[in-house]
């Protein structure tokens, strides 16, 4: 029997481009491979026009203009 799972973790200020980063195994994390996973596929949606697509310069905007005390990411873990 499955077991459903939800998680939500929030990043603080200054987090979000690191992660997004890690999540699209993206700069450092490019050759990463963990426990033998790898990333398979990758999709943004919803991105204002100023970002023009780009993920990592909106994650880096919300590090930059987010307030000293809020969060600048959620992240929803779903395991079905």
């Amino acid at each position: 029997m499955a077991i459903p799972r939800l998680c939500v973790k929030v990043g603080k200020l200054g987090k979000a481009s690191c992660h997004s980063a890690y999540i699209a195994r993206k700069g450092v994390y490019q050759n990463l491979l963990e426990k033998g996973e790898r990333l398979v596929a990758t999709h943004s949606g919803n991105m204002p026009e100023w970002a023009g697509g780009d993920t990592q310069l909106f994650w880096e905007a919300s590090d930059a203009f987010e307030r000293v005390n809020g969060t600048s990411y959620r992240e929803f873990e779903i395991a079905l």
